[in-house]
């Protein structure tokens, strides 16, 4: 008997812990200022992300420093009108989840007939693991 009780303490006090001791999954989001940067003051590294990528839809992020840069693009579109924003950036330790939001322009519109590459950038002060939802027009 004494030793089932044992067992019994041994097993309520392993869960206690473990429990405890959980990664921060009760924890709640937290907001992150999303800093915009222009391209012409973008890092090198970003400019070429941006270089290499602008053609095809992406999200991207680098870290440089102490700063975590996010980097989105529509690709290559066929008209004015289109444009991709940063919405919400909610942290949890080190990791970020940072909304992309897509537009294209209004059915019936009138817009220019010129190639566009709708891009945006921004910083995140410090590092961050960045994962990315995506929300919009997404042709």
């Amino acid at each position: 008997m004494r030793q089932i009780l044992r067992l019994a303490v041994l097993i309520v006090g392993l869960v206690l812990t473990l429990t405890a001791c959980s990664p921060s999954a009760d924890r709640p989001y937290e907001g992150v200022e999303v800093i915009p940067v222009m391209l012409e003051e973008a890092p090198a590294e970003v400019r070429a992300v941006v270089e290499e990528n602008r053609a095809r839809f992406f999200q991207r992020s680098l870290v440089i420093g102490d700063s975590t840069y996010i980097v989105a693009g529509y690709g290559e579109k066929p008209t004015a009108g289109y444009s991709v924003e940063f919405g919400e950036a909610l942290r949890r330790d080190d990791r970020v989840r940072v909304v992309v939001i897509y537009s294209a322009p209004a059915p019936g519109l009138a817009v220019a007939q010129v190639l566009t590459y709708p891009v945006t950038i921004a910083r995140l002060d410090g590092r961050f693991d960045v994962s990315f939802e995506v929300q919009g027009d997404i042709d």
